[in-house]
């Protein structure tokens, strides 16, 4: 429920703070005062589209606040699972937003990003605005009635039907990679065949061509490496080498150490210098036969094995691992399109069991809607004909289709008649929208207890009415507000003294500014406001006194 609503800068609102009751609230003023105003300031609130095209003429920024109380346990929880808390079972929500457009949303003293208000919104508040009730002229949006009037009972199908499509939708996508003719698999699996048979030839080694890389180098630089060797050999270990100098220098730095002990350690790294060097150009000098001279056949052998190698690199790309992969993966296809034709099949007869299986389940659930429909059909004539609609015919017929959807494959169609001795022709051809208005109002009355929200805005649904079908109009309000908060703009009289909390909407000009006020009308003050109703405008004690007749009807 709505508690209170504060507008700060929005539109000709410099300031305002609404304060909402149980019940039926109803908002009343004369043409052009801004009564939709509110509804748009609650919409704005709710995560609406809009932006600074709401700001008020000089402001830098407009300010909506609103607090709600939450009744649902369900949508308590709702809110809990997005992470959010209430305080003392009400709902803070603000929205400012700048000069500039910018929007800042807040729950309590919490930003929260605007996908989560309009999460939210449904829950909070239901509006019908002034022309919600052309949704009655699609008939793809029957559907959604009949369900929501009759969602304990067609729950269960409705799962069952999207299970079902499901295992449709899954088997079709599956059915997609065997789209190809026979002739294009055969011509397929010659080409991974052949791949195959290439690189099995090639039979390639993880870790061959860094082998081949090291192998062909020590080959192709034989002599520059013979001579390295040599070199080594030469100034390492004769008779002058730096072997034997350091062997010397290793011996007077024992006697150092002998003679003096804090030398000890140098010469003990130094001993461990020396033979960790002595062991390396022995064990170089002993691994290198200057005498084993290249082969140039085996050098051709190793160059004709890396460029193969190069050439399935640039063929199947990347690195030896990467050629493996493919191979693996090419033989795998291969596999599967050897057995193409069978495992088509397999896949297509799995495809008719789901699609009989679909088809039994949406039979199941269009009986059940059917059922739902004829229900609805008679509640809501009961309310039709208690607004106005004499000799009222019609006939909502669920009318199965061949489509596979996750929803079921009917529509509705929605036949009526609203003159006696006509025919049904479809509802959106020939209803009025005063008529269409009034069926609004009681598809309202009939779901208002199927959804979260505890609060339905009525924005001029009383509009192409007036005299009996009015105080009707105003009775299914009332029924409506006993167990949920509802507020709407009306002109009508008959529709404004049943409400529980009355308010009126002023506009006036202070200065060459303009201004809107909203006011609590109660005793003389909504008498009045009653009375103007009446007489177009003009207060006199015949309009007084129809007023005070009817704020005092039960």
């Amino acid at each position: 429920m709505l508690k209170q609503l504060y507008l700060e800068n929005f539109l000709i609102i410099e300031q305002a703070s609404v304060n909402f009751g149980e019940g039926l609230n109803v908002i009343t003023g004369e043409t052009g005062s801004g009564k939709s105003m509110i509804f748009e300031a609650i919409g704005l609130l709710l995560g609406g589209k809009g932006g600074r095209d709401f700001l008020r003429t000089g402001a830098d920024k407009l300010l909506l606040e609103g607090v709600f109380e939450v009744r649902s346990e369900g949508f308590a929880e709702q809110i809990k699972s997005l992470g959010y808390s209430l305080e003392e079972g009400d709902l803070f929500l603000s929205r400012e937003i700048t000069d500039s457009g910018k929007s800042v949303y807040r729950l309590g003293a919490r930003m929260v990003p605007a996908a989560v208000v309009r999460e939210l919104a449904a829950g909070l508040v239901d509006i019908s605005g002034q022309h919600e009730h052309q949704m009655l002229l699609t008939p793809s949006n029957y559907l959604g009635l009949i369900d929501e009037f009759g969602h304990k009972e067609l729950s269960t199908p409705l799962n069952e039907v999207a299970s079902a499509a499901k295992a449709v939708f899954a088997l079709e996508e599956s059915l997609e990679k065997f789209a190809m003719d026979p002739a294009e698999v055969a011509r397929r699996m010659d080409f991974l065949q052949f791949q195959l048979d290439e690189l099995d030839d090639a039979a390639l080694k993880d870790g061959e061509e860094e082998t081949l890389e090291e192998t062909y180098s020590a080959l192709k630089h034989f002599e520059r490496i013979a001579a390295l060797v040599s070199q080594i050999e030469a100034d390492a270990l004769s008779e002058d080498g730096y072997l034997s100098q350091i062997s010397k220098t290793r011996r007077q730095l024992s006697e150092l150490s002998q003679l003096q002990h804090r030398w000890g350690t140098l010469a003990d790294q130094l001993e461990e210098g020396y033979l960790t060097l002595e062991s390396a150009i022995h064990d170089l000098v002993g691994s290198f036969d200057a005498s084993d001279q290249p082969d140039e056949h085996e050098i051709a052998k190793i160059e004709a094995r890396m460029a193969l190698i190069f050439d399935l690199r640039r063929k199947y790309g990347g690195t030896i691992p990467d050629i493996l992969a493919h191979y693996k993966s090419m033989k795998k296809e291969l596999e599967s399109l050897a057995s193409y034709t069978e495992e088509k099949e397999e896949i297509i007869g799995r495809l008719d069991k789901a699609l009989a299986a679909y088809h039994r389940q949406d039979k199941v659930l269009s009986e059940a809607r059917q059922e739902v429909a004829n229900r609805f059909a008679a509640v809501l004539h009961k309310e039709l004909s208690s607004l106005g609609f004499e000799g009222l015919k019609q006939a909502l017929t669920v009318v199965e289709g061949t489509s596979v959807r996750l929803e079921g494959s009917a529509h509705i169609q929605w036949l009526i008649s609203t003159n006696p001795g006509e025919p049904m022709k479809e509802l959106r051809k020939i209803v009025s929208g005063g008529e269409l208005s009034r069926i609004m109002l009681a598809v309202k009355l009939i779901n208002r207890r199927a959804r979260y929200a505890s609060t339905q805005i009525f924005d001029e649904i009383d509009s192409g009415i007036s005299g009996r079908t009015a105080s009707r109009v105003a009775e299914k309000l009332v029924q409506i507000a006993d167990d949920n908060q509802v507020i709407l703009v009306t002109h009508l009289p008959q529709i404004a003294s049943k409400g529980s909390c009355h308010l009126v909407i002023e506009k006036r000009v202070d200065q060459d500014r303009t201004y809107t006020e909203v006011l609590s009308a109660s005793g003389d003050r909504r008498v009045e406001e009653i009375a103007r109703m009446i007489g177009g405008g003009e207060i006199n004690e015949t309009a007084l006194e129809h007023a005070r007749s009817l704020l005092n009807e039960p």
